[in-house]
């Protein structure tokens, strides 16, 4: 099989507890993920191609005090009282809540896997309950009741009883005994924090790493415990706080969730559990929000190396792009090699100076993709190489395309298939003067491959070095803003024109293929945010068995 022929196939209750409760009612601005830990449900990253919800999922969530406020998951509401009608974000169904089936509980009428997290979640409760209206709050208690009596937990980590799921049902069944205080709620919100308490579920330490699901699961369960007075409850949730805060950043920083987004999310929704453990007072809880306190001081530090000069935090894993932290730093590389990241500039305060960030290390994990080996860089402040962000959640050909190799700018060996498992070290690096290498070695196709990044931001150039013994694709993602201008007649240089009018020269020592927008099979796309694609120059080189030498040059 040819390389190219392998690409193509790649694809409470008293004073103190209101006190605790209100201590642990921070926003925090979290992606809705749904992925969970491996075997663990049926609702991890999955469902039809389409993008889930036009919008954005990103909502402020955490405990129920934060979940409360309308979320962005419903796209129409219409009516009122218990005929209001209700559209979820990421399908055309609507119902009336006063008229759902109750099949739907255990058999969702949309195979979409956001929409189902959205409606089993109890996530389209907020909305509704925006709208201060009684009689459509007293329909939600029914509906609440309807779920909880057809669809049982019974253990399992499906039909809606995955924690991501739950967790968020929770929170909802919280805000809403809140505000009707009806105590029919009481065995549905008792159902829900059994089901949180459940060791096998919970998406943290000591069975997985810890994860953005365990932190709200946590959060909801301590709101749940002031609601209805369940200290015990709350002592569970904050040791899980006190054991998770210790592992889910890497000494230097950067979050175990393989995500830059998710990145950011974490660090403020853990600023917020500190406040939370100091209010607790214990000597355990004391101690871990010192120890989390200089944990994210680290993190927000690396956060700003993984910023580029605009101020953007740059997108890896499950993540668009968006402000990041603008912070100068004390030195300009960074490197972390438990998280697989390493970034480098020339200055922290000249917009135009080189930048670039690749990834490497260990194997996909939460919310990572298959981008080790990739770089982006971006020169003369123009973005060159790009990753290609995040599109959807659910399974698909535009999710395979996302989370694969064959989507970043990566190596594709055309001999063997990926081996997920098999580590991307880092084994060589320079970083100083104006030219910064990176060295990289692999087996991620069953055959010895390095690959050098050079980096010269005098000569505003990238030059990248592979070699391996197997016929391999060379991939490269450009930013949308750059279009083919020209290709030499034997298709090792291809001149590609900025929007500005800046040209790039790439020139490689074998031939030059290049795709934009092609949907059979996908190539030549990036997501800019969550739900829309954009077409953008895709750079495919067909390489043989040996060394390929690929280099990109601005030329004015």
């Amino acid at each position: 099989m040819t390389a190219l022929a392998v690409v193509s196939g790649l694809e409470g209750r008293g004073t103190m507890a209101r006190r605790r409760a209100a201590a642990v009612s921070v926003a925090l601005v979290l992606m809705i993920g749904i992925g969970s830990p491996a075997g663990a449900g049926t609702l991890g990253p999955g469902g039809p191609e389409q993008a889930a919800a036009a919008s954005a999922p990103v909502a402020a969530l955490g405990t129920s005090a934060g979940a409360c406020s309308a979320l962005g998951v419903v796209d129409a509401l219409g009516g009122s009282g218990a005929a209001t009608t209700v559209r979820i974000s990421g399908a055309s169904t609507s119902f009336a809540i006063n008229a759902l089936p109750t099949s739907w509980w255990r058999k969702p009428p949309v195979p979409n896997t956001v929409w189902q997290l959205y409606f089993l979640g109890l996530m389209w409760f907020s909305p509704v309950m925006a709208r201060n209206d009684p009689a459509a709050d007293r329909a939600l208690v029914q509906v609440a009741l309807s779920f909880t009596r057809s669809n049982p937990d019974r253990g399992l980590s499906s039909k809606g009883w995955d924690e991501g799921t739950n967790l968020r049902r929770q929170q909802q069944l919280n805000c809403l005994y809140r505000r009707t205080r009806d105590a029919r709620l009481i065995p549905a919100i008792e159902m829900a924090a059994r089901a949180n308490l459940d060791a096998t579920r919970y998406y943290g330490l000591p069975r997985t790493l810890p994860h953005n699901h365990g932190l709200m699961a946590n959060l909801a369960l301590i709101e749940t415990a002031g609601l209805l007075g369940r200290p015990a409850w709350r002592v569970t949730a904050t040791q899980r706080l006190i054991r998770d805060s210790g592992a889910a950043f890497t000494t230097q920083g950067v979050s175990v969730e393989q995500s830059s987004e998710y990145w950011k999310g974490n660090v403020q929704a853990w600023s917020g559990v500190v406040e939370f453990l100091r209010r607790d007072g214990s000597p355990d809880a004391l101690s871990a929000a010192q120890r989390l306190e200089l944990r994210l001081a680290t993190a927000r530090s690396a956060l700003a190396h993984a910023t580029d000069p605009s101020g953007t935090l740059i997108a890896y894993g499950d993540s668009n792009p968006g402000p990041g932290v603008r912070t100068a730093q004390s030195r300009g590389v960074f490197r972390d090699d438990a998280a697989g990241l390493v970034t480098g500039r020339w200055s922290w305060t000249d917009p135009s100076t080189t930048f670039y960030a690749a990834r490497y290390g260990g194997p996909r994990v939460a919310h990572g993709h298959e981008d080790r080996g990739s770089l982006v860089w971006q020169t003369a402040g123009l973005r060159i190489l790009t990753d290609p962000g995040r599109l959807t959640y659910d399974k698909g050909r535009w999710n395979s395309y996302q989370l694969g190799a064959v989507g970043h700018s990566t190596f594709l060996v055309g001999t063997g298939v990926l081996r997920p498992a098999e580590p991307v070290r880092l084994i060589g690096q320079t970083a100083s003067g104006p030219v910064h290498t990176l060295r990289l070695s692999d087996r991620q196709y069953g055959v010895r491959h390095t690959r050098t990044w050079s980096v010269d931001h005098a000569r505003h150039t990238l030059t990248v070095v592979d070699t391996a013994r197997a016929k391999a694709v060379q991939s490269f993602v450009l930013d949308p803003a750059w279009q083919v201008a020209g290709t030499a007649g034997d298709r090792r240089t291809v001149v590609f024109r900025h929007s500005t009018g800046t040209r790039l020269v790439l020139t490689s020592t074998r031939p030059i293929t290049v795709l934009r927008g092609r949907n059979s099979p996908i190539r030549g796309w990036v997501f800019p945010t969550y739900g829309r694609r954009i077409s953008t120059c895709q750079v495919l080189i067909g390489t043989a068995a040996g060394t390929t030498r690929t280099t990109f040059r601005l030329a004015g």
